[in-house]
């Protein structure tokens, strides 16, 4: 009986002395695929994700200590900003989320747009 077409045997061994050649040729020749500008602008994007929680961390440390200046260094104090800054990104995330929601179905492109245009009016 004759092997079916193609490659159905995974052991190269099996294989005659041509078919291991060309396959040895084969993954020399591949080189690294080098980084794209799709790939470069993943990670400046990630880079800008990166930005932005680091300066709202800075900003929450911020409020922390001018609190502590008017109301006193207290667990209080230290609660009120992380609570409302909890807030703000719920609120936030609520919001925006659905706006988001419906600016995706017309143009799924623009909403990484919009929130580099967000975060550039807050800084």
């Amino acid at each position: 009986m004759r092997p079916p077409a193609g490659n159905s045997n995974p052991s190269p061994h099996l294989h005659s002395g041509r078919a291991r050649t060309t396959r040895a040729r084969q993954t020399v020749d591949q080189s690294a695929p080098q980084p794209s500008t799709h790939d470069r602008g993943r990670w400046l994007v990630y880079l800008a994700f990166l930005a932005s929680g680091a300066s709202g961390l800075i900003y929450q440390v911020v409020w922390v200590r001018a609190f502590g200046n008017v109301f006193g260094n207290t667990i209080y104090s230290a609660s009120l900003v992380i609570a409302v800054f909890m807030l703000g990104l719920g609120v936030g995330s609520h919001v925006i989320g659905a706006w988001a929601d419906r600016r995706y179905l017309h143009e799924p492109r623009s909403l990484l747009r919009a929130y580099a245009h967000a975060e550039l009016a807050i800084a």
